[in-house]
Order: C-alpha cells, then structure tokens, then sequence
C-alpha cells in the first residue's frame, strides 16, 4: 500500500518545502478587493497582503477550498497512491476540516482534525510521513499515531499588534487601544478543543517580547523533544529571526525549521507575528498517555 501524506497551505510549508518533506499541499483562497489567488502564489505574499491592507484599510479575505477542489486533490492523489490521509487545520477554525470529510466519501482517504494552526500541523504530517517511510500502511495506523503526536504538540504565535486581530472583529476597539498603549503583546495558543486562546501577555519591544515568549513556552513543558523546532514569522526583521533561531539551538533544538507563513494565516495575524511549534513529554503539572504507536 503506497500512503500519500496530505495538508493545507494553513500548515505554513511553502509547497516546494512542503514536497521536500513527502507533504502534497492542497491551497485555501486569498482574497484582495476583486482579485482571487491560491495561498502561495506569489501576488499574495506577506508583503504584498500588508500592503493591500495599508492602501485599502480593509483585511483580505480568505476561504477554505471548497468540496470540489478537496476532491479533485484527493482523486489526483489516489491515481499514484492507494490511500490518503490529509490533515486540516482545526474544524473550530475552519470549514476545510467539514469539506474535506464531505470529499473524502467513498474514497480511501482518512481526514484528520489537526485541532490545530500553522506548523502544529505540519509536525503532525511529517509524523505520518515517517510513518509511512518506516512502513505503515494502514490509515487507522496512521491515524492513530498522529493523534498520540496531536496531544504532545505545542503550537503557539506571538501577535505583535492587535490591529488585524480587531480588524477581523476577534477583538473590541477597548482592548485594541489598551494593547497598543501599554505595548501588550499576546500570544496565541492552541487550546485541547481545537479553539484558539490568549495565552501569556508580554510587554516592550519585538525582540524582547519574542526572547521572553520562546522562554516562558518552553519552560511549560518536560520532556522537550529537541530534535526539531519549526519556527514562522510574518515579514518580521530578519534580527529578531535571528535571534529566535539562535536562541531555540541554544536551547538544545538541533534542527530549526523556518519558513514565512503562508497568506491565509498571515491574514489574520498581521505583521511582525512569530510562532513556533514543537513536541514535548508532558505539560508541567500534568501528563499526557501515549495513544497509539
């Protein structure tokens, strides 16, 4: 049985880097006053999507691909593999998740609610991915060892300002003008039901603000795994990237993954954002049980 690993460009990966890992990336929708582009094209990069929204005041829109198009990624899929399985950004979030499930109908193809954004769900594709390579294949399998990872996976971002957040109407002008003032920058978790919460808040500039949130998230968990971190920014200055790749090898990561994160993300975050994702042993205070392999 030859397995295809699926995602979404809501996992981050640029689709070249996306191949590169054994992951088929399927595009979500940006949308930028009257014209329409597949997430990844290069009309609709972070740059480009800031500047739209500085010239118009308004936010681009973004949607998920439709019944159609998850179909007609997944049949594509099964004329060179014999089953699929796709992982979608969180069913909270998104109406991917249902579209995808709607799609998958009578093909062999297994739909995995990631529970979660950004690179938390490329941690878990590129978990199935070395599944597959270790010579898993069947989908319940897969599945199953993809939730295990699911429920050790940290993935989190940094918010510089809020303005986006309350563009998209996700905040009242109150807390706007209150963040703005006081240089509060929040950090968004992703929380065990698939939602997204305000975790810690941090105070000064970028690049403190970052030091101290890359800080205080590891320190939240035992049984770091340090073999990989991936780390996203959205046109972030390149020192305070830097900085985050120095910090998180110093810490002991060996390898760290980075990449600029793709449009439908970037859309909502704003500029400056900075997130990462990465598996642990369990949460201070509490422990996880291992599902699955």
């Amino acid at each position: 049985m030859k397995i295809a690993v699926s995602g979404e460009s809501t996992m981050d990966l640029k689709p070249n880097d996306a191949l590169g890992m054994g992951i088929h990336n399927l595009p979500f929708h940006v949308q930028m006053g009257e014209e329409s582009y597949l997430d990844g094209a290069p009309e609709c990069s972070c740059a480009n999507i800031f500047s739209f929204v500085e010239k118009t005041g308004t936010l681009a829109k973004t949607s998920a691909a439709n019944v159609e198009e998850y179909r007609a990624h997944f049949e594509s899929l099964l004329e060179e593999y014999d089953g699929v399985i796709h992982f979608s950004i969180s069913s909270r979030l998104s109406s991917g998740y249902a579209n995808a499930v709607e799609a998958a109908k009578g093909l062999n193809v297994k739909v995995v609610d990631s529970k979660t954004i950004s690179l938390g769900i490329a941690m878990m594709a590129r978990h199935a991915v070395k599944m597959v390579a270790e010579g898993a294949s069947d989908l319940d399998e897969i599945e199953a060892g993809c939730l295990a990872v699911r429920e050790r996976t940290e993935a989190s971002l940094l918010i510089d300002k809020l303005d986006y957040m309350w563009k998209g109407g996700r905040c009242s002008k109150l807390t706007l003008i209150g963040a703005n003032v006081l240089k509060i920058k929040p950090a968004i978790v992703s929380q065990d039901d698939g939602k997204l919460g305000v975790g810690r808040k941090f105070r000064g500039k970028l690049e403190k603000a970052v030091r101290d949130y890359l800080l205080s998230t590891l320190d939240m968990y035992e049984g770091i795994d340090y073999g990989l971190a991936m780390l996203g920014y959205t046109v972030t200055p390149k020192e305070v990237v830097d900085m985050a790749v120095a910090l998180l090898k110093e810490k002991g990561f060996k390898e760290v993954f980075v990449t600029e994160t793709n449009a439908t993300d970037a859309c909502h975050g704003g500029p400056n954002v900075v997130g990462f994702a990465f598996l642990y042993g369990k949460k201070k205070g509490f422990s996880i049980p291992f599902i699955g392999k």
